[in-house]
């Protein structure tokens, strides 16, 4: 199987709880998940792992939000006529 060392385990449950937070809250997930992870990994190896994160992250949101965004328009436009 997999050898995880307890490194990744760690920053396995930071990014989980972060992303929790992120869904429930709408807080940054980055301002979470820097400031904790850097304690467990250098800087430059965790900013390039979050950065391609990150990237994923901001072209998943809008993709699953486009349903809503023809409904929140329908709605504006019957608002701007009255």
């Amino acid at each position: 199987m997999f050898d995880l060392d307890s490194n990744i385990i760690v920053l396995l449950g930071i990014t989980f709880f972060a992303a929790f937070v992120d869904g429930a809250l709408g807080y940054g997930f980055s301002s979470q998940t820097v400031p904790v992870a850097l304690a467990f990994h250098p800087n430059r190896v965790f900013i390039r792992a979050l950065a391609i994160v990150d990237v994923f992250l901001n072209l998943y949101v809008p993709l699953i939000n486009i349903k809503r965004k023809f409904a929140v328009q329908a709605h504006m436009s019957i608002m701007e006529l009255t």
